[in-house]
């Protein structure tokens, strides 16, 4: 026996236990696969630079790496779906050829050489309209996450995001900003809510190379995290504008993210992001129910904190009363999140909406009281 065979034979019998969870046929595929020179290059550089956009995660202090850590990951896409460009481009020229022979047959009714010659003479340019030779970075991540069975409405916001991101930070966006959420970064970061889209983008990413790879590792990480995902910004602006549609879901549906996966977290985010597309009083309409009928805890504070505090100024005193008395009961019980409640405060002032009550209870030291 050479001692290559032997290698070979000594790798499939690699055992790998990590914390209770056994990951030796997860190793054992990455040794074979290894073992490929074709696969090789590729295998070592993406876990080089998700080990590297990790490193700049946890050496972020207020999320000084933040937008480094995000071109790193989107560097991790551009490999993968470079890998699956080809078929990507023979799938859309197939789908391109089917729409022509279905269209010169059945709308042009055409038969034998006729048919032959309209699809021909007609693919390049139809091609070239619908699948050019530079298909957007968009357009080949999507393909790799359908081909994977990942791609839902969640990811596709959530790649639109990461891909927005990445150009401006690529393309050089103006960065200056006139107010900044304590802590304060020692640069002016790009996205708003940084620490969010890298913990995303980074399993996300970790579960797109192990379905490269063929491996289990990362699923049930990235079920939890795809749980967490928001709606995109056009599901979310349907369902605020719909009266009648929101109307149908209860609070606990909707603190729970049955219907559609909209929760009162991403309704709150897309009002504080979205302010000229939703106003105060459809997002009265929507919270209403669930702020008076709910039970503040620790649990679904997370949720119900933020838009009691924007709802502690409305002009239906039975409302504001109840999100009062959430906004109390989470100082209270410190269930927040922040180290102190004037953060919250200096929160909103950031994007701009003055929280009139938590102001001036805060003023008149009634958070000290309570």
């Amino acid at each position: 026996m050479t001692s290559r065979s032997f290698l070979k034979e000594e790798i499939h019998k690699v055992s790998f236990f990590f914390e209770g969870y056994d990951y030796s046929n997860d190793l054992n595929v990455l040794l074979e696969k290894l073992e490929k020179r074709e696969f090789r290059s590729l295998i070592i550089t993406l876990l080089d630079r998700w080990r590297k956009a990790l490193y700049m995660e946890f050496e972020s202090e207020v999320n000084t790496f933040h937008d480094e850590a995000i071109l790193t990951h989107f560097h991790i896409f551009e490999l993968l779906v470079g890998y699956y460009y080809e078929d990507f481009k023979r799938e859309a020229h197939e789908k391109t050829k089917e729409f022509l022979i279905s269209f010169a047959s059945e709308i042009l009714n055409q038969r034998g050489n006729n048919l032959e010659n309209t699809v021909n003479s007609k693919f390049n340019l139809l091609k070239e309209i619908l699948v050019s030779e530079e298909a957007s970075i968009t357009t080949k991540i999507n393909y790799f996450l359908k081909r994977h069975y990942l791609l839902d409405d969640q990811t596709y916001a959530l790649i639109n995001k990461l891909v927005k991101i990445r150009n401006s930070i690529a393309h050089g966006r103006i960065t200056y900003k006139d107010k900044f959420i304590w802590p304060l970064p020692p640069f002016f970061n790009l996205t708003n809510e940084s620490h969010i889209i890298t913990s995303q983008i980074s399993t996300m990413t970790a579960r797109a190379i192990a379905l490269h790879l063929g491996l289990d590792a990362w699923k049930e990480e990235w079920e939890d995290t795809h749980r967490s995902l928001a709606p995109s910004d056009e599901v979310l602006l349907q369902f605020i504008k719909n009266e009648a549609e929101h109307a149908e879901v209860s609070p606990s549906r909707l603190l729970n993210g049955e219907y559609k996966n909209i929760t009162v977290f991403s309704i709150i985010r897309f009002f504080i992001e979205n302010q000229k597309k939703c106003s105060v009083k459809e997002l009265e309409s929507i919270l209403s129910k669930a702020i008076k009928e709910l039970t503040i805890n620790e649990e679904n504070c997370w949720q119900l904190f933020l838009a009691s505090v924007l709802l502690c100024d409305s002009e239906d005193e039975e409302l504001a009363e109840s999100a009062k008395k959430n906004v109390e009961l989470a100082h209270q019980n410190d269930w927040y999140g922040y180290s102190n409640i004037k953060d919250i405060v200096r929160y909103f002032d950031y994007y701009g909406i003055t929280v009139q009550w938590l102001y001036s209870w805060i003023r008149s030291e009634g958070h000290l009281k309570s």
